[in-house]
């Protein structure tokens, strides 16, 4: 099946990484006043890994994603460092990790989310399924003003949020 909203979902996201660099600001948006809260960065994969078999864990996600828990997340070095992404079938997380080289632009927790929103969506894609499990996970571990704002861009871009 093609993906046919990936790079419009990749653009919206990119908006919001660049805003999310605003750390402890505000962001003036359609009329709104958006807080933006200092988003976390993680230094090893291992942090990763922990980080998100925590929020799987989670009572608000456990309730939403019942099993999404079932079985753990692993995360490991991704050797390209262009893009990170999901493995679906060993529920596996690839992420570029800096110790190798380039910088660890990927090692942010908005990237991390996206990953675990796959999880959470396995064969969805980056459509309108896909992208209702991200604005959930970022409104609960980044806040719910950048949750908020990722919709907001993710329409901008022409994007449904709700599956």
């Amino acid at each position: 099946m093609r993906d046919v909203e990936r790079q419009k979902t990749y653009d919206a996201e990119q908006v919001v990484r660049a805003d999310l660099r605003m750390d402890g600001e505000r962001l003036k948006i359609h009329g709104s006043t958006v807080a933006i809260p200092v988003e976390k960065k993680f230094g090893h994969l291992e942090h990763i890994e922990t980080y998100c078999n925590r929020v799987l864990q989670l009572p608000a996600v456990r309730a939403e994603y019942p099993n999404a828990a079932a079985k753990p997340i692993a995360v490991r070095h991704r050797k390209g460092n262009a893009a990170a992404h999901y493995e679906t079938a060993t529920r596996t997380i690839a992420v570029h990790d800096p110790k190798y080289g380039a910088p660890g632009w990927a090692m942010r927790e908005i990237v991390v989310l996206h990953e675990l929103a796959h999880h959470l969506t396995p064969m969805h894609g980056h459509d309108a399924a896909f992208r209702e499990a991200f604005v959930f996970l970022v409104s609960e571990m980044i806040g719910a003003e950048v949750g908020w704002l990722l919709g907001v861009r993710f329409m901008d871009h022409g994007l449904a949020v709700v599956a």
